[in-house]
């Protein structure tokens, strides 16, 4: 479930700034010497189906009984990681339960 939620806001991603490439930068000045600072509107996108997918990936933890608070923290700011990551602590600890139980 978490893939396809991934791929599904990485391909709305994908379709937003090719088809609407325009809206996605806002220009500001900020003090930074005043060069203006282009923040893209497709990144806060991004940001808000992360902390979608954080959700999805906190119940899928809490059905694993593995709760990772870092984890959750890594999704937020980069998804792909976050999800590898959650991917290898559950092979990791059906490893250790299968290893147990032999």
């Amino acid at each position: 479930m978490i893939a396809v939620i991934y791929i599904i806001s990485t391909i709305m991603n994908i379709i937003a700034q090719n088809y609407f490439p325009s809206i996605f930068k806002i220009v500001t000045t900020v003090n930074l010497g005043m060069h203006p600072f282009v923040f893209q509107l497709s990144d806060i996108i991004v940001y808000l189906l992360n902390i979608v997918l954080i959700y999805f990936l906190y119940n899928d933890m809490k059905k694993e009984k593995i709760l990772n608070i870092p984890i959750l923290i890594l999704t937020f700011f980069d998804s792909v990681l976050g999800v590898i990551f959650f991917f290898v602590l559950i092979a990791y600890k059906k490893l250790i339960i299968r290893n147990v139980m032999i």
